[in-house]
């Protein structure tokens, strides 16, 4: 119900893809990523994304209200709606966490049941 009232951040799609990400050399460096489609707090004027895996942290300025993630395997990411504030930024929304887990591509590039076991 928050989500419709416009006070916080919803995932509206999820998917996942064999891309070619060329990071690793086995199996022609093609990787199972996650993509999540956000729908974004209103009043929010940037997203916060902390990587708890790669310990980063990045403030992307939004101008729709929709935001298109990309996971690769093994990250985790908090998410937060934010907006510009005198001493930086203030919270606009609850973080989301999402998480892709580890592990390589099946079957020389076919995902099989590792998609319907991820979650």
């Amino acid at each position: 119900m928050e989500i419709l009232a416009g006070r916080e951040m919803a995932i509206v799609t999820e998917s996942e893809s064999l891309v070619h990400t060329g990071r690793l050399p086995e199996d022609d460096g093609d990787e199972l990523v996650r993509t999540v489609q956000l729908l974004i707090a209103s009043g929010a004027t940037a997203l916060e994304v902390e990587n708890l895996t790669r310990h980063t942290r990045h403030c992307r300025p939004v101008q729709f209200p929709l935001a298109l993630l990309v996971l690769l395997p093994g990250d985790r990411l908090r998410v937060r709606a934010v907006s510009a504030a005198e001493a930086g930024h203030e919270t606009v929304s609850d973080h989301i966490e999402l998480l892709h887990p580890s592990g390589p591509a099946l079957g020389g590039g076919d995902p099989g049941s590792f998609l319907a076991g991820a979650g």
